[in-house]
């Protein structure tokens, strides 16, 4: 269902504090129509702000009180989402215009779009109660100096925007609070809002100074052989609903866009000014593309470049319905915010959505309507997986580690009982191909039955385990414990993983990569910790670098010499061919193993012997 963006203009009347300054009204809001005059060419001309630059709008409110903005654009939203319809609505302006209080408000009639929009949800699902069972989760999040942060518990540490398969962009780590009524969901709306970042300014006394989304996942499903019909009327009334349907519903309160010459901002207030202006001129980036796009052109659309449009992908041109309330000042002294913020609206109303209706199965008959939960259940969103494509994954494994987030994590080799040749070649169990890897570079013996792995170094072979060099030469074995980090030779890192609740996604893996290195640089000797300490300073020098701009490609990890290939892992193989006969394994010096592990030990160490073709050299000596 294509549709364009709906844009609405509000215009506050002039301020007190305005009035006493001497400041005139130049904006004159007629029918769908915004004119604006140049206060320099109204004080020469005298002529009637009419005169002056005008602009075509979908809706402008000017007078309308705050229960005729929700009826003018948060039941159309109300309306799309029940039909199963993903809706969302943007404020933006200057800072001072007047968008958290038309998104947020205050209280009784002065309450904004989304506590209105939260009562309508509630007014609807009782009016069905009969007939259907509906659910909403909600979640609260900022974007502050292009960090995500969540609002709903707000610890303060960033939180990682993802890519999901089917779901776009997401946040894995905030918080989903599936709520119980209407009551709590304003609690939920009253915590996260005291909870987000404002400061007082020259043009704002209490100014936003991060950019606000709520979300709301709505779900309504029909129970089977319900015939009970709606007594009650409201807004959804004639409306033509599927019977059990899902849709997520956006409420975007955008920071105001600000001069700092004219807001007086300094320290920590200009950095927020900078990340703010950032943001919104990578949002403006996104909203031209998408209009050039709707004329037919083929036009890039840059949306990793800021996190708040890679936020809103979907909402902006995606499966959604999209409206904006762009809200202006009608001060001759804000006559230039006031025209970029309506060429932007203008230039937004070109924007096509394509919104699909999201269907879901009905309840069974023999489901009946659970009682409340006794308190508010608190959940995190489902992990980066895709469920139409499952991937087989088995442990204990070793997961590749890269700089690149396109290619960290996309390798893993498993260990199974015995012995595991690591090595070059076809002939090794593992084949890891790179640079300074030699054909039999380490072997790993596992016992799955007492969960003893122990790694060691072919001769010849560079490895570290978490920055700690083994060398079968020196007769040492180190025992893999979860989540230690595998060196081997110059750059080819991997994570043991020994169970599944720890496994990793691209950007945890990148971060392990250079965590490993530092590893090495820090207790590693010879050659290979020098160059180990080399890369470890260029990351520091890159880290002191001044940030650069995004880019939609993920960013490669550059050094003064030509990266290595990426790792490539193969599983199965033949027996090595023998060429040195294997040192005894020892067991690990840190940690004295008990006579179970001993045994099974010698027992993988059999399997190594009749591998590499070598009479057993093992013999457990028992204290």
């Amino acid at each position: 269902m294509d549709s364009k963006v709906t844009v609405a203009v509000r215009c506050r009347p002039l301020m007190p504090r305005e009035e006493r300054a001497g400041a005139e009204a130049v904006v004159v809001l007629t029918d769908r129509q915004v004119s604006v005059g140049d206060p320099v060419e109204l004080a020469a001309r005298g002529s009637s702000p009419i005169l002056g630059r005008n602009f075509a709008f979908d809706l402008v409110l000017g007078g309308d009180s705050q229960a005729e903005v929700h009826e003018t654009l948060g039941v159309p939203l109300l309306r799309h989402a029940w039909r199963g319809l993903n809706a969302s609505i943007f404020a933006y302006g200057q800072t001072g215009s007047g968008k958290t209080y038309s998104m947020t408000g205050g209280d009784g009639d002065e309450r904004g779009i989304i506590p209105r929009v939260c009562e309508g949800l509630w007014d609807a699902a009782d009016a069905h109660s009969a007939t259907h069972e509906t659910t909403v989760e909600a979640s609260y999040m900022e974007v502050y100096n292009e960090r995500v942060r969540d609002l709903l518990v707000p610890t303060g540490r960033p939180l990682k925007v993802r890519e999901h398969p089917t779901k776009g962009a997401c946040v894995p780590e905030l918080t989903v609070v599936r709520v119980r009524g209407r009551n709590e969901l304003a609690e939920l709306l009253s915590v996260g809002s005291d909870a987000r970042a404002t400061a007082a300014t020259r043009g704002n006394a209490r100014s936003s100074r991060s950019h606000a989304v709520v979300s709301l996942v709505v779900s309504r499903r029909r129970r089977s052989g319900s015939s009970e019909g709606i007594t009650e009327e409201g807004w959804w009334s004639g409306l033509d609903a599927p019977g059990s349907c899902t849709s997520t519903i956006r409420l975007v309160d955008l920071a105001g866009s600000e001069r700092v010459a004219v807001t007086g901002t300094d320290g920590a207030r200009l950095q927020e000014a900078k990340a703010i202006n950032k943001s919104l001129a990578a949002l403006c980036d996104v909203v031209s593309a998408l209009a050039a796009n709707s004329r037919k052109k083929k036009a890039f659309v840059p949306y990793r470049n800021s996190a708040l449009t890679w936020l809103l992908k979907d909402s902006l041109g995606g499966n959604a319905h999209a409206a904006m309330l762009a809200t202006v000042s009608p001060s001759d002294r804000h006559f230039e915010e006031t025209v970029a913020t309506l060429k932007y609206a203008f230039r937004a109303r070109r924007v096509k959505c394509r919104a699909t209706v999201n269907l879901v199965e009905d309840l069974p008959e023999e489901v009946l309507p659970s009682p409340p939960s006794p308190a508010v259940v608190v959940r995190r969103s489902s992990p980066r997986r895709s469920p139409q494509q499952p991937k087989q994954v088995r442990w204990p494994r070793l997961t590749n580690l890269n700089p690149d987030p396109a290619f960290a994590g996309a390798a893993w080799a498993p260990i199974r009982d015995g012995a595991t040749v690591l090595g070059c070649t076809a002939e090794a169990d593992c084949v890891v191909r790179g640079s300074g890897v030699a054909p039999r570079h380490a072997v790993v013996c596992c016992s799955s039955a007492q969960g003893v792995v122990v790694l060691c170094a072919l001769p010849g072979a560079e490895t570290h385990v978490d920055g700690n060099r083994v060398a079968m030469d020196e007769r040492e074995a180190t025992r893999l414990e979860h989540g230690s980090r595998v060196v081997l030779a110059r750059r080819l890192a991997f994570r043991y993983e020994a169970r599944q609740d720890e496994s990793l996604d691209a950007f945890d893996a990148t971060d392990a990569w250079h965590a490993a290195i530092a590893e090495v640089s820090q207790k590693g000797s010879g050659a290979f910790a020098d160059e180990f300490r080399g890369l470890s300073q260029l990351d520091d020098e890159e880290a002191s670098q001044p940030a650069r701009a995004a880019s939609p490609d993920p960013p490669e990890y550059t050094t003064a010499r030509a990266p290595d290939p990426v790792p490539r892992v193969v599983v199965g193989g033949g027996p090595s061919p023998r060429k040195s006969a294997p040192r005894p394994l020892t067991p690990p010096r840190s940690e004295a193993l008990g006579d179970a592990d001993l045994d099974d030990l010698a027992a993988a160490q059999a399997q190594l012997d009749a591998i590499l073709g070598a009479p057993p050299a093992y013999v457990a000596s028992r204290q």
